[in-house]
Protein backbone atom coordinates (compact mmCIF):
# COMPACT_ATOMS: atom_id res chain seq x y z
CA UNK A 1 0.00 0.00 0.00
CA UNK A 2 2.68 2.42 -0.84
CA UNK A 3 1.61 5.78 -2.18
CA UNK A 4 3.81 7.81 -4.42
CA UNK A 5 4.34 11.46 -3.86
CA UNK A 6 2.34 12.44 -6.94
CA UNK A 7 -0.73 10.52 -5.75
CA UNK A 8 -0.55 12.15 -2.32
CA UNK A 9 -0.29 15.59 -3.89
CA UNK A 10 -3.21 14.92 -6.20
CA UNK A 11 -5.33 13.57 -3.34
CA UNK A 12 -4.50 16.64 -1.21
CA UNK A 13 -5.39 18.99 -4.07
CA UNK A 14 -8.73 17.26 -4.64
CA UNK A 15 -9.52 17.31 -0.93
CA UNK A 16 -8.62 20.99 -0.78
CA UNK A 17 -10.91 21.77 -3.72
CA UNK A 18 -13.90 19.83 -2.42
CA UNK A 19 -13.59 21.25 1.09
CA UNK A 20 -13.64 24.75 -0.40
CA UNK A 21 -16.80 23.93 -2.30
CA UNK A 22 -18.45 22.62 0.88
CA UNK A 23 -17.53 25.78 2.78
CA UNK A 24 -18.88 28.02 0.01
CA UNK A 25 -22.17 26.12 -0.20
CA UNK A 26 -22.68 26.37 3.57
CA UNK A 27 -22.08 30.11 3.44
CA UNK A 28 -24.42 30.61 0.50
CA UNK A 29 -27.14 28.55 2.23
CA UNK A 30 -26.89 30.79 5.28
CA UNK A 31 -27.09 33.90 3.11
CA UNK A 32 -30.13 32.56 1.23
CA UNK A 33 -31.86 31.85 4.54
CA UNK A 34 -31.07 35.36 5.79
CA UNK A 35 -32.46 36.89 2.59
CA UNK A 36 -35.65 34.86 2.91
CA UNK A 37 -36.14 35.90 6.52
CA UNK A 38 -35.47 39.55 5.73
CA UNK A 39 -38.03 39.46 2.88
CA UNK A 40 -40.64 37.93 5.20
CA UNK A 41 -40.01 40.57 7.84
CA UNK A 42 -40.15 43.35 5.25
CA UNK A 43 -43.50 42.03 3.97
CA UNK A 44 -44.87 41.81 7.50
CA UNK A 45 -43.65 45.32 8.28
CA UNK A 46 -45.13 46.73 5.07
CA UNK A 47 -48.45 45.01 5.71
CA UNK A 48 -48.64 46.27 9.26
CA UNK A 49 -47.75 49.82 8.22
CA UNK A 50 -50.25 49.92 5.34
CA UNK A 51 -53.23 48.15 6.90
CA UNK A 52 -52.50 48.30 10.61
CA UNK A 53 -52.08 45.46 13.04
CA UNK A 54 -49.13 43.86 14.69
CA UNK A 55 -45.98 42.94 12.80
CA UNK A 56 -45.98 39.59 14.60
CA UNK A 57 -49.51 38.80 13.42
CA UNK A 58 -48.53 39.69 9.86
CA UNK A 59 -45.42 37.51 10.07
CA UNK A 60 -47.44 34.61 11.49
CA UNK A 61 -50.02 35.12 8.74
CA UNK A 62 -47.38 35.05 6.04
CA UNK A 63 -45.88 31.84 7.44
CA UNK A 64 -49.33 30.23 7.79
CA UNK A 65 -50.28 31.36 4.28
CA UNK A 66 -47.12 29.87 2.84
CA UNK A 67 -47.81 26.58 4.66
CA UNK A 68 -51.45 26.47 3.47
CA UNK A 69 -50.45 27.29 -0.11
CA UNK A 70 -47.91 24.46 -0.16
CA UNK A 71 -50.45 22.10 1.40
CA UNK A 72 -53.12 22.97 -1.18
CA UNK A 73 -50.62 22.64 -4.02
CA UNK A 74 -49.52 19.22 -2.73
CA UNK A 75 -53.13 18.05 -2.47
CA UNK A 76 -53.94 19.31 -5.96
CA UNK A 77 -50.90 17.52 -7.41
CA UNK A 78 -51.82 14.31 -5.56
CA UNK A 79 -55.39 14.42 -6.90
CA UNK A 80 -54.11 15.06 -10.43
CA UNK A 81 -51.67 12.14 -10.22
CA UNK A 82 -54.46 9.92 -8.84
CA UNK A 83 -56.83 10.81 -11.68
CA UNK A 84 -54.13 10.35 -14.33
CA UNK A 85 -53.11 6.98 -12.91
CA UNK A 86 -56.68 5.69 -13.02
CA UNK A 87 -57.19 7.13 -16.50
CA UNK A 88 -54.09 5.25 -17.62
CA UNK A 89 -55.32 2.00 -16.08
CA UNK A 90 -58.81 2.33 -17.57
CA UNK A 91 -57.35 3.37 -20.92
CA UNK A 92 -55.02 0.36 -20.95
CA UNK A 93 -57.89 -2.01 -20.12
CA UNK A 94 -60.10 -0.53 -22.84
CA UNK A 95 -57.22 -0.65 -25.33
CA UNK A 96 -56.69 -4.35 -24.57
CA UNK A 97 -60.42 -5.09 -24.84
CA UNK A 98 -60.88 -3.18 -28.09
CA UNK A 99 -57.81 -4.57 -29.85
Amino acid sequence: MSETRGQRTLKWKLNFLTSGIRIKSKKSDKMKQRYKISIWVALALAGSLLWGGSVWFWLAGICAGKFLFRLLLTIALAITAYILAYALIIGAILWLLIS
